[in-house]
């Protein structure tokens, strides 16, 4: 049953029912890259393994595709040689490439792949660290 539930229906606490949530402490450290926090509509279409395997290469692939694009529309002699059309283009790409925009991606695969029932709500933490020093 879903946790509001769990707060709410007087009328199952004598079956069982409790409003106490599941907690996990964790250390994180240097090879930890982010930490997805989703509600249960995500959990129960994705596993931690695989929301893990998919957001990976896709945050990957976001940081490159931002730095290709902060590169490219960084020089005033390449986007002055863009159409208006392609400059808008590459304006709605970079809109796309940040965590919110993977983060969209993840939960529409969820509703509309996997068939989520449920509400799906997440958000990623990404941590960049110092490098280290020598």
């Amino acid at each position: 049953l879903e946790v509001s539930r769990a707060f709410g229906d007087v009328r199952l606490k004598p079956f069982g029912l409790i409003a106490t949530p599941d907690v996990v402490s964790f250390k994180i450290g240097r090879e930890t890259e982010f930490i997805l926090l989703a509600c249960d509509g995500l959990w129960r279409v994705f596993s931690g393994v695989q929301a893990v395997e998919w957001l990976r290469p896709k945050l990957c692939d976001m940081d490159r595709r931002r730095a290709a694009l902060v590169a490219q529309l960084g020089s005033a002699t390449a986007v002055a040689a863009l159409t208006r059309e392609a400059h808008a283009s590459l304006l709605k790409e970079r809109e796309a490439a940040t965590e919110e925009g993977v983060l969209r991606e993840l939960v529409r695969v969820a509703v509309q792949e996997r068939n989520a029932r449920d509400n799906v709500t997440a958000v990623l933490v990404r941590f960049a660290w110092p490098e280290a020093e020598s």
